[in-house]
């Protein structure tokens, strides 16, 4: 094992002159996983490449400190063996987990067995060490654990769970498995069927790599995402949060080739939260293997700002080389390691740069608004040039996709364009008065090469895409007036932002610090006043709590939030619990007194500040022993806590999606429950509850498709929603549609009629008097998404309207927003520069401030 600098030099003071070496007296054995403890104890699995004889029946982990030494705290020696009481070739990964017990880590292990079979099947075994080193008592009784099928990986869940990735084994052809274990070692049967996914896609050896799950800014995008190999390509799958779906949303159908035309090898997924998705590996082109990366949006789309088409490939001169692992640092680069053929062998090692602008080339502001016929200028900055850079750009003027004639180059790399040092270069073009209105792009390239057009290959040097956005001046519609509330200068960025109904005080989660109080870099809340400018931070919390998910009452009197800190002197054991903060007196209240980890969603709050809701597993009050998931109302007048729906007698896990009227009357939900009766097809349905009489009113009775991503009037009697069901299109083929449900006149109305079979409605936020309704889509409503980016809109109901909000790519993240009561303001997070203060691709707070209703 070797460690290295930052700077890719060694680590000289890691082990001896930066390497770290492990014996087990195992023919030809090698690493096989690695994982970190959270006091930096470094423990490797291991095994041997040799068919395992039948005296070889152990799970092997060596664990060494943070310095590179054998830790003897661990089995005495370092060294520790689990039984696996049949002949195996040793561990094939390895994970620490925090137990949920005693929150002390455990390292887990597991191995194929090559000649113990369950029926039809193959065998992988797990086993688990205490911190110690003796095996974990607790967990299946300190015994090895059988498992029926194959194992690539195991991949942490969540309250100390572990996903075990592999095939079914299945000796006359694998299908993809996945099995979840709770803490304990037992199966979770909430998972797939009875704790254990099986999907099957017609191929003959089916199996996962690697697995994750995809959390992103909308909660209702969700999904896991496993990694695998398909006739030489990398081939990712989309699978729902049951496990045993396959989820048509993601790529096509499910799933994503990527071919770099060779024979491809994926090895392993990183995540960059909320934002991508990146896979390594390798590819054989007959002659010689190369290392490959892949990126994806997480939708499975290729994020296009990353290589050529989402795809790099890195030579090793010195032979033959694959990634076999990928880490994301915390500035959000990413380093594959792999190991090579060449001479004796050797390791590689690369790291690469990905979002915003690179550091050693050029670098601009990215979604600049220019009217038509406008004389401007762009400002470029070049790094690391030598005084030897020539400069090239083009501008997609006519807006066709390419760089097709003479008059969109605006920069041909000589006189003004040639020689460049280091510094700001100013290119003045005009934009043609004929020109298409909408998105468009621009293209720079710096090398010492003398002539370069806008693709193909240079010798040196750097591209980089913009994007533009050309409108008639002044008769378009106004541009929204976008403004950022503060950088976060913290790669976690800010989000989740909420917004009072005058649109003037708005609540986020941020890990930046932005008043000076939050060097420990840890999600806190953060209140911000429009009017008086005033930033303040609600809470201080450090590693490893967090303070998330803020919501503020309507009138800004209240803010709610979850976290897994002490507030109140209350929660000494430092469970997930809901908290509420009173603005004007700074004051804390918790309101929910859960034991373990804990999961609240969709906290809401009314406008009076009276009523808090959400949705969770916990039994609060002692309604809710068999874990379902359940609305719970909190009223602060008489500090009472209620269970307002039970889902034990209709057989469902309970409530999706749910918010609280602003009047504080109603709650609104997402089912799949056969509530009252009228959904005995268990379509994703939405119910309104009265919560004074709790008596349920189902408002949609659907059958060919869900109904999601709902959003409700102050009064109640507006719900707006996504849906692919009949209220769209007989057979529910085409992507979701909105749809408003008016509940006076107890009529549904179709707001889109994409129908599409790719782009489509989601997230909707209807404003509180109902006036207006602000969405995501990434269709081409108003005829400025060319690009099919996934973007916000806004549609008024008294003209009967539509206006593009934001103005985006494909490539970047989803906008997460809010709107206030009259629909003038729109507060959201993004990770795009939109107003040239966030050159650094961290999410950040918008405002836009809208023109009335007419």
């Amino acid at each position: 094992m070797v460690r290295y600098n930052d700077d890719g030099s060694v680590d000289n003071g890691f082990g001896n002159g930066g390497l770290a070496v492990a014996d087990f007296g195992l023919p030809r054995e090698t690493a096989t996983g690695v994982a970190i403890q959270p006091e930096g104890e470094i423990v490797v699995s291991a095994k041997t490449l040799e068919d395992p004889t039948e005296d070889m029946q152990d799970l092997y982990a060596v664990r060494f400190t943070s310095d590179g030494d054998l830790d003897t705290t661990f089995s005495d020696d370092g060294y520790a063996a689990f039984d696996a009481q049949t002949s195996i070739a040793g561990a094939d990964d390895v994970v620490v987990r925090i137990d949920n017990n005693d929150k002390l880590p455990k390292v887990t292990l597991i191995g194929n067995s090559l000649l113990e079979t369950s029926g039809s099947n193959r065998t992988a075994i797990i086993g688990e060490f205490s911190a110690d080193g003796t095996p974990h008592e607790a967990y299946n009784g300190g015994v090895r654990r059988r498992i029926p099928g194959t194992v690539r990986s195991l991949v942490p869940g969540n309250v100390g769970s572990l996903f075990v990735v592999g095939g079914s084994g299945d000796i006359d052809g694998d299908d993809y498995q996945i099995v979840l274990l709770d803490d304990d070692g037992g199966t979770n049967f909430s998972f797939g069927e009875f704790g254990t996914a099986n999907l099957d896609r017609g191929a003959t050896d089916e199996e996962l790599l690697d697995w994750v799950r995809i959390t992103a800014v909308n909660r209702s995008d969700d999904r896991y995402v496993g990694l695998a190999e398909e006739d030489g390509d990398f081939l990712l799958l989309g699978i729902e949060l049951g496990g045993d779906t396959f989820d048509e949303d993601f790529g096509t159908m499910g799933e994503v080739l990527t071919d770099f035309g060779g024979f491809d090898t994926p090895r392993a997924i990183a995540l960059v939260p909320q934002e991508r998705i990146l896979v390594c590996g390798e590819t054989h082109d007959g002659e010689k293997s190369r290392t490959a990366i892949a990126a994806y949006n997480l939708d499975g789309s290729p994020d296009l700002g990353f290589g050529v088409d989402g795809k790099v490939v890195t030579d090793f001169p010195e032979g033959d080389t694959g990634g076999i692992a990928c880490l994301l640092q915390p500035d959000e680069k990413l380093v594959v390691g792999g190991s090579g053929e060449g001479g004796d062998g050797f390791i590689s090692l690369s790291r690469y740069g990905f979002f915003g602008d690179d550091e050693d080339g050029v670098a601009y502001a990215d979604g600049v608004i220019i009217p038509l016929g406008a004389e401007t200028q762009a400002e470029v900055t070049v790094n690391g040039s030598g005084g030897s850079a020539n400069l090239f750009g083009w501008i997609d003027f006519d807006r066709n996709g390419v760089f097709d004639h003479p008059g969109e180059q605006v920069a041909n790399g000589m006189g003004a364009f040639a020689g460049l040092a280091d510094g700001p270069v100013s290119v003045p073009f005009t934009v043609p008065g004929t020109a298409p209105t909408g998105n468009t792009y621009s293209r720079w390239r710096v090398t010492t090469d003398s002539a370069v057009g806008p693709e193909g290959e240079a010798s040196d040097g750097e591209i980089e895409d913009g994007r533009l956005c050309f409108i008639n001046a002044p008769a378009d519609p106004p541009i929204p007036c976008q403004a950022s509330i503060k950088e976060s200068t913290n790669p976690g960025g800010s989000d989740l932002p909420d917004i009072t109904s005058d649109g003037n005080q708005i609540v986020f989660q941020s890990v930046g610090d932005l008043v000076g109080n939050n060097d420990v870099a840890r999600f806190q809340i953060f209140h911000f006043n429009r009017e008086t400018g005033e930033m303040r931070q609600i809470t201080r919390v450090a590693h490893p709590k967090n303070a998330e998910t803020p919501v503020i009452s309507g009138d800004g009197s209240w803010i709610g939030f979850v976290s897994n800190e002490d507030f109140t002197g209350e929660n000494p054991l430092k469970a997930d619990q809901v908290f509420l903060y009173e603005v004007a007196t700074s004051a804390f209240l918790q309101i929910t007194y859960s034991e373990g980890d804990a999961i609240f969603n969709d906290l809401s709050a009314d406008n009076a500040g009276d009523r808090f809701a959400f949705r969770t597993t916990k039994d609060l009050t002692g309604d809710n022993p068999d874990g379902r998931i359940q609305v719970f109302l909190y009223d602060i007048s008489d500090a009472t806590l209620t269970q307002l729906t039970d889902s034990t007698q209709i057989n469902t896990e309970g409530v999706a999606n749910m918010s609280l009227t602003g009047n504080g009357e109603k709650i609104v939900f997402e089912s799949k429950g056969d509530w009252i009766g009228q959904n005995a097809d268990k379509n994703q349905e939405i119910f309104l509850l009265d919560i004074a009489s709790k008596g349920i009113t189902q408002i949609t009775q659907t059958a060919d498709g869900d109904n999601t991503g709902h959003t409700v009037s102050d009064d109640g009697t507006l719900i707006a929603f996504s849906s692919k069901s009949e209220l769209v299109e007989p057979g529910g083929t085409f992507n979701p549609d909105l749809i408003l449900y008016d509940g006076v006149a107890q009529d549904f109305d179709r707001i889109t009629e994409i129908n599409s079979f790719t782009v489509g409605v989601s997230d909707a936020e209807l404003s509180g008097d109902g006036s207006r309704i602000l969405f995501r889509s990434s269709a081409d409503l108003v005829g400025t998404n060319a690009d099919a980016g996934r973007e916000l809109f806004l549609y008024d109901r008294a003209t009967d309207s539509f206006s593009q909000v934001t103005f985006s790519d494909e490539t970047v993240s989803f906008p997460n927003a809010r709107i206030n009561v009259d629909g003038t303001r729109v507060v959201f997070s993004d990770a795009r520069d939109l107003v040239g203060e966030s050159p650094d691709g961290y999410r950040e707070i918008y405002i836009v401030d809208l023109p009335p209703t007419p």
